[in-house]
């Protein structure tokens, strides 16, 4: 099982240079310049593998040490972190006024060890900020 990336900006890289593989080969389509075309993929083959060099990728045994703590992960991210976190285990969140909050995790954090360190029902926060995998939430 593959690694949880914890960068989204090389997946934004990416996709960046795949959209500019597409640019470049329907310009050589039109222009049939083979020179710009070589130019351009070796630019661009160097840039993907910059992104992919510079991403961090957290094994599943890591993921689920971090998880089984996530109040104190939580605690101790900036707000770049939170949102890193946000974006990778959370598929879903669901709020009920200011009073109930049902998180759904994502494919990818659940492979990693969500139900592991959660179980497999969404994780229900209340206003006590007590974490809860009783039900799932709903108002009766």
């Amino acid at each position: 099982m593959g690694g949880l990336s914890t960068s989204p900006d090389t997946a934004f890289a990416l996709a960046r240079i795949g959209r500019e593989r597409e640019l470049a080969a329907s310009r050589f389509l039109r222009d049939r310049d083979m020179k710009t075309l070589g130019r351009t993929m070796t630019r661009l083959d160097a840039e993907e593998a910059e992104a992919k060099a510079a991403s961090k990728t957290v094994e599943p045994a890591e993921a689920l040490e971090w998880l089984r703590d996530l109040p104190a992960l939580w605690e101790a991210a900036d707000d770049s972190g939170r949102r890193l976190l946000t974006e990778a285990l959370f598929e879903k969140v669901e709020v009920l006024g200011v009073q109930s909050v049902t998180i759904h995790p994502t494919p990818e954090a659940d492979a990693h060890g969500w139900s592991d360190a959660f179980g497999s029902a969404p994780l229900l926060l209340n206003a006590g900020r007590t974490f809860s995998t009783d039900g799932r939430g709903e108002r009766i």
